[in-house]
């Protein structure tokens, strides 16, 4: 299943307005090609790093859908499922950084 919403454009204004819950994102190139799906427990706090750390040239939108702070096993089905189907469709993994422990909410600062 494709994540919900419509490409937008991957600049600072846009990124501003992305809520800071968790959810599941995908990046793309202007042709509209995925090339980076991911995951995060604060989507605009993920997405700005994309923004700044410059490694990600080539990326021109973006998608993100949100969920339940409660529902991760969710989140992280709709990624695997997401990666799948764009195996699938091109014969090709997009980039993905190793996951990192899931921080409980409760404790951050």
């Amino acid at each position: 299943m494709p994540l919900k919403g419509r490409w937008r454009k991957f600049n600072r204004q846009t990124l501003a307005r992305v809520l800071e819950e968790e959810g599941v994102y995908e990046l793309a190139t202007e042709k509209q090609n995925i090339v980076y799906i991911g995951s995060s427990n604060n989507l605009r706090r993920r997405l700005t790093t994309h923004f700044i750390g410059g490694k990600m040239r080539n990326v021109a939108y973006f998608k993100c859908e949100t969920a339940s702070p409660l529902d991760i096993d969710s989140i992280l089905t709709k990624e695997r499922d997401q990666v799948q189907k764009l195996v699938s469709k091109t014969g090709s993994r997009p980039k993905r950084i190793k996951r990192t422990p899931r921080r409980d909410p409760l404790f951050d600062l």
